[in-house]
């Protein structure tokens, strides 16, 4: 646009006699006028492809700020899932020192049964005795 300009107010000053020399700025006025223009259409289309990749960005961090807040949303669902899997492995191991007591309380009592049974089978034959004698 600077060298149109300066284009432009040269041929103005030239005067009439000079009709080469104002030919010759006529047709680099038209040049320069076709290059303004196509570099003006060039600007329009990056500016066009400037708006579509910054309304794919606005899109995108959007896409991304959803992303975000699901990702929290699911991360607070894992912290809760996490608490009740220790709650119910403490239950787990509560339950199973309880099974154990109760397996080593059975054995206990099923030998206690038996000594009873060995303690009433001799006092049995020591009553068996006693008549005896």
């Amino acid at each position: 646009q600077k060298k149109l300009t300066r284009v432009v107010s040269a041929s103005q000053t030239e005067d009439d006699g000079k009709t080469t020399t104002s030919q010759v700025s006529a047709n680099k006025l038209k040049r320069l006028e076709k290059e303004r223009e196509k570099l003006e259409q060039e600007c329009a289309a990056k500016s066009k492809k400037m708006d579509d990749m910054f309304l794919k960005l606005g899109k995108h961090q959007r896409d991304i700020t959803l992303m975000e807040e699901r990702n929290a949303e699911l991360e607070a669902k894992l912290g809760s899932y996490t608490t009740q899997i220790k709650e119910i492995n403490k239950r787990a191991l509560e339950l199973s020192s309880v099974t154990d007591d109760r397996d080593r309380a059975f054995s206990e009592i099923h030998e206690l049964q038996q000594k009873i049974l060995k303690l009433n089978e001799l006092i049995a034959r020591l009553r068996n005795k006693n008549k005896k004698m």
